[in-house]
């Protein structure tokens, strides 16, 4: 086969792949292309460059490598006419072949290697798009702080050569782990960065590239709608190019937003779609990761065992490759489908895998050298900048040597000011990291005694659910109180859950707003886990904030679930038999009143405020209340108590 031959031939290919979108599925003529590339590889006399070609090929349209290529690529990295600039794209191509394989560890070795290369002179060798595909590894493996540095490092290469599409796939990267850190207006910035370039350098692929991210970054800040709106863009414009990866990628996460719309059946048809290309393309990985996102499917559905079933297939794969985020999310869907499933010593199994591997993942101090990392870039930017416009500065004020003496003395002052905001910069920081020190001491201790009452609380609830299922009686009274226990266990065992969820936000710190679909939600679960009180008085619960517009209360459904749960509780315990009580909303919170005989005028003010001493006529002591009142300490939210007219009490959580 001459030389000439072996050009056309993998031109021809190459064509065809651009126009028809190649991909690894059952398709005769497509395998005929895929043939027609191995045997231009692996000719005797194809030239070193044109193999390197065939090898982005296998990257480019996505074809799964064999070993054969790998020992080719071996091969060629030991080559004597194998450049610098080869050696980097051949290691950036072994990379990404296993990294499309799955083996993230060894792709992440491979990209090392090629960073190596790329870095050996100045100015760098090879092309520095690897650098996007290089951080992607580094994000996957938990490793968010290196991806940042890489990627940044890529910025700076492509705006100044003013790469836009290379600059442009760097951005939507970058916009990815802000995504994954729950920090959405930063990806958002970054994606709206990436469509800019990508309509400079024309070129749709960067923007539905980041599309995908702003879609994604939409449902992750759970605005539904938007994201429904931006996914069908990004699919759109995907099917225009025939890239099918990337269609049934962007399928995933529109099935995961029809999901949280409640249009499961729609949901249902494009995951199954998504499943049968990955099993059937070779892609191990993404098979992995839609497995999750379907066990999720499953648990909204209410499937919980084909739940279970999916995500722990998708976690023992994730652990063997070594991409321990999606792991965790793995875990998680197999602790929530055990829980509502009622298996709860499963569900503790499955909880304790997840904390065993979330310690790997983006903590706090991640998240800061991130942001150092961000803040030195752009400032070496910026400096970038003001020493070019000092060095026209200085070629100007050559000709003006007679204010010399007064430049000199406007510098020395800076100098003197500048020093001087160092050294309280110093002072301060250290002020600042001391501090910090001691509050993670403290945060550390307390997050260990919530989680270890909560375990020592579970464990023996966990024993009387086991015994309760095993008494057996037709005794009706029995029957009663069994039911009875059962339920107080399930409030016991829903407080604590809460308890360790309030906890996870406390130490990351979260703002968070409960809506009117997520008060709704805590007042129903409330209603369940005290139902027994409310048939043991005969009492009627009258519900209508559902008739609320717009309502919303700025603390997490934690919180509020702990608030109303004590409000509720009062109301039954303060109420005759056979009366009523009411939940009900006004634009500035959510009240619950019974009609008891109401609160003493001299002890109302200072309800959950201080303890107050129990006496012969004060029936509870108001501790709980005081526990309540120290979750809203510092949200703009507070108790609010008053006698009502006609008899009983108003009490309600408000905005103060």
């Amino acid at each position: 086969m001459s030389n000439n031959l072996i050009r056309f031939l993998f031109v021809f290919i190459c064509i065809i792949n651009e126009s028809h979108g190649f991909t690894q599925e059952n398709n005769p003529k497509l395998q005929i292309q895929k043939d027609s590339l191995y045997q231009v590889l692996f000719h005797k006399k194809t030239p070193l460059s044109d193999k390197i070609k065939v090898i982005d090929a296998f990257n480019t349209y996505r074809i799964p490598m064999e070993d054969t290529v790998f020992t080719e690529i071996e091969k060629l990295l030991t080559n004597t006419q194998c450049t610098k600039k080869d050696k980097v794209d051949l290691h950036h191509y072994y990379g990404i072949g296993y990294y499309r394989k799955g083996e993230l560890t060894k792709a992440e070795d491979q990209l090392e290697k090629a960073y190596q290369y790329f870095n050996s002179s100045t100015p760098p060798v090879g092309d520095p798009t690897f650098l996007v595909n290089y951080g992607l590894v580094k994000n996957n493996i938990g490793k968010n702080n290196e991806a940042v540095t890489i990627y940044l490092e890529g910025i700076h290469i492509a705006e100044e050569t003013k790469n836009f599409k290379n600059l442009g796939n760097l951005y939507v990267k970058l916009g990815d782990v802000y995504v994954n850190m729950k920090k959405y207006d930063d990806a958002n910035n970054y994606y709206q960065k990436a469509v800019t370039s990508g309509q400079k350098a024309k070129n749709k692929n960067v923007v539905a590239y980041a599309l995908r991210g702003l879609g994604t970054s939409a449902l992750e800040s759970n605005n539904f709608s938007k994201a429904e709106t931006i996914f069908k863009e990004a699919l759109s414009v995907f099917d225009s190019l025939q890239h099918h990866f990337m269609i049934n990628d962007v399928k995933c996460y529109l099935a995961s937003t029809y999901d949280e719309l409640g249009k499961f059946d729609e949901a249902e048809v494009l995951y199954n779609e998504a499943h049968q290309y990955f099993k059937n393309s070779g892609y191990d990985g993404d098979l992995y990761y839609i497995s999750v996102d379907i066990g999720k499917h499953f648990i909204k559905k209410g499937d919980y065992k084909k739940a279970i079933t999916s995500c722990t297939f998708a976690k023992d794969h994730l652990l063997k490759i070594g991409d321990i985020a999606w792991a965790i999310d793995a875990w998680m869907c197999m602790y929530e489908a055990a829980k509502k499933s009622g298996n709860y010593k499963e569900a503790l199994e499955y909880h304790e895998g997840y904390l065993k591997y979330n310690d790997s993942l983006i903590n706090e101090k991640n998240i800061q050298k991130i942001t150092e990392l961000r803040k030195d870039f752009e400032f070496n930017k910026e400096k970038k900048i003001i020493a070019l416009e000092n060095k026209e500065k200085i070629q100007q004020e050559k000709t003006f040597q007679k204010f010399l003496g007064v430049v000199v003395l406007l510098l020395g002052g800076l100098l003197f000011f500048a020093y001087r905001a160092y050294r309280i910069g110093i002072i301060t920081n250290k002020t600042i990291s001391d501090q910090k020190d001691q509050l993670e001491i403290f945060n550390q201790a307390n997050e260990n005694l919530i989680y270890l009452l909560s375990h020592d609380i579970k464990e023996p609830m966990l024993g009387v659910q086991i015994l309760l299922q095993n008494i057996t009686s037709n005794d009706a009274t029995l029957q009663n109180a069994k039911q009875s226990i059962g339920d107080q266990v399930s409030s016991i065992n829903s407080i604590v859950d809460n308890l360790l969820l309030l906890k996870k936000s406390f130490s990351e710190n979260h703002t968070a707003s409960s809506d009117l679909i997520t008060i709704m939600k805590t007042i129903q679960t409330i209603t369940d886990q005290l139902q027994y009180k409310l048939n043991q008085k005969n009492i009627r619960l009258i519900n209508s904030v559902a008739d609320a517009d717009g309502l919303s209360i700025p603390i997490s459904s934690q919180k509020l679930y702990l608030i109303l749960l004590n409000l509720i509780n009062n109301a039954i315990k303060y109420s005759p038999t056979n009366q009523k009580i009411e939940i009900f909303t006004k634009t500035d919170g959510i009240y619950v009143r019974d009609y008891g005989k109401g609160i003493d005028p001299n002890i109302i003010n200072n309800l959950g405020k201080k303890n107050i001493e129990r006496d012969d006529t004060n029936d509870g002591s108001g501790m709980g209340l005081v526990l309540v009142s120290n979750l809203l300490v510092g949200s703009k939210v507070m108790l609010h108590f008053e006698n009502a007219q006609g008899g009983g009490t108003i009490a309600g959580v408000v905005l103060s």
